[in-house]
């Protein structure tokens, strides 16, 4: 499932927002899956920095029929076209090169990112709000569609770890995970990244089912004796298994 937020008169209608404990200085990484259900002149996503017009900010969302990367300090780089009911995957880097980078994949068949980076080095955000729906800088830019498995961390990640990043509903390079928003229902403010940086919510998002689910695996049972006396791997731990069978392990 996903939530959806709509464009409204009020600020900061349906978002999901923190502003406090969250990654300091120019290194972080933040990503979701997002499905745009309509479009207006700006229409934010995902916003990380100051929360108003004169402090350094980046987004990322649509602005003037494009879907940028958006710099307060710098302006916007496009990516390719992003057209209504299109479900992609969007992150923003910071701290790889001093460079901030944008990754997007058009689609879940996707295997190659479109990528944009902005030649002039990034500004030293003032990272004091983390919004996700709306911008930070003034509160009226809403995205206007779904948005569900947001992640951030406290370091910038390569393109190749948000390709499996994409691909997995759990997170998959803990190191430095910041948090974990599933986002999965309207009141949703779970952090799966056992940080305890759970979410704001403003206005009345709805409920809806996500347009595309990343693979959640279950939990896996490898025998690795034929014998009824041996060892069981459950989740990479080994248990001893005795001759009573798979009803009486032991963790070793």
């Amino acid at each position: 499932m996903a939530v959806r937020g709509t464009q409204g008169a009020a600020p900061g209608q349906d978002s999901f927002f923190k502003t406090s404990d969250i990654p300091t200085g120019n290194v972080f990484t933040v990503c979701g899956w997002l499905c745009p259900t309509g479009f207006n002149t700006w229409n934010l996503a995902l916003s990380f920095g100051g929360t108003s017009a004169g402090q350094p900010s980046c987004a990322l969302g649509r602005y003037s029929g494009a879907f940028v990367l958006d710099c307060t300090q710098n302006g916007q780089v496009a990516f390719s076209t992003v057209a209504v009911n299109d479900v992609i995957f969007a992150a923003m880097v910071c701290g790889d090169g001093t460079k901030l980078k944008g990754y997007l994949l058009h689609s879940p068949a996707a295997n190659a990112f479109d990528a944009v980076v902005f030649t002039a080095d990034a500004p030293t955000y003032t990272l004091n709000d983390l919004r996700v729906g709306t911008s930070c800088w003034d509160g009226t830019d809403y995205w206007s569609g779904r948005m569900w498995n947001i992640k951030c961390w406290s370091r910038a990640l390569s393109a190749a770890e948000l390709m499996i990043e994409a691909r997995y509903e759990r997170v998959k390079f803990p190191q430095n995970l910041h948090l974990h928003w599933p986002m999965s229902h309207a009141s949703d403010t779970r952090d799966l990244s056992g940080n305890n940086r759970t979410p704001t919510i403003v206005a009345t998002p709805a409920t809806e089912p996500a347009d595309w689910q990343p693979w959640k695996p279950r939990a896996r049972i490898i025998q690795y004796a034929a014998a009824a006396q041996g060892y069981v791997g459950i989740e990479n731990k080994l248990y001893g298994v005795d001759a009573r069978g798979l009803g009486h392990m032991v963790r070793r």
